[in-house]
């Protein structure tokens, strides 16, 4: 009795993550891409920093 109520709060605990991550994937971070503005202040004084262009890794891997 008592392992079958764990199994059951362990796989509502794994239902729940799965959502939460579901919603990170396809609602926070595409809503940040969209709306999130930094100033410019931000990118100079090195808060952000660009590790890649979509572009330049593009072209690369274009040649293979």
């Amino acid at each position: 009795m008592e392992a079958e109520f764990e199994e059951e709060l362990l796989l509502e605990a794994e239902n729940a993550w799965a959502q939460r991550e579901w919603s990170i994937q396809h609602v926070l971070f595409p809503s940040l891409r969209l709306f999130f503005k930094t100033p410019t202040s931000m990118a100079t004084n090195g808060t952000f920093v660009q590790v890649a262009s979509l572009e330049k890794l593009y072209r690369i891997f274009e040649r293979c």
